[in-house]
């Protein structure tokens, strides 16, 4: 049997998957988030349709998990992309999400 350390929660069933309610909350959440989305969507320029494609999906992964807790940050993020007025693609996809949930900004 595993024992739980200290800071790990146990799993919340999330729709179809099971999540750990912590992860929500843990201190480092938006720098981490940060990083991720950059990364991510500078991916979504990948020559690779393959790699196009899963950090497709991974954003859109983020983005559900994140809608009940820090979805001001996941719009900030997807605003700070705009801004940079990067590649093309990365581009498309950061306005197309922004797009989808303007409807969210307070």
């Amino acid at each position: 049997m595993v024992s739980q350390t200290e800071g790990e929660s146990n799993p919340v069933r999330y729709g179809s998957r099971y999540v750990f309610s912590g992860a929500r909350s843990a201190p480092k959440l938006p720098s981490y988030l940060s990083y991720s989305m950059e990364t991510l969507l500078h991916m979504c320029d990948d020559p690779d349709s393959n790699i196009r494609m899963a950090a497709d999906e991974s954003l859109n992964r983020i983005i559900r998990a994140m809608m009940e807790s820090n979805i001001v940050k996941v719009l900030v993020e997807l605003h700070k992309e705009i801004k940079a007025n990067g590649k093309a693609r990365s581009l498309r996809a950061a306005l197309w999400r922004f797009g989808e949930l303007a409807h969210m900004i307070r």
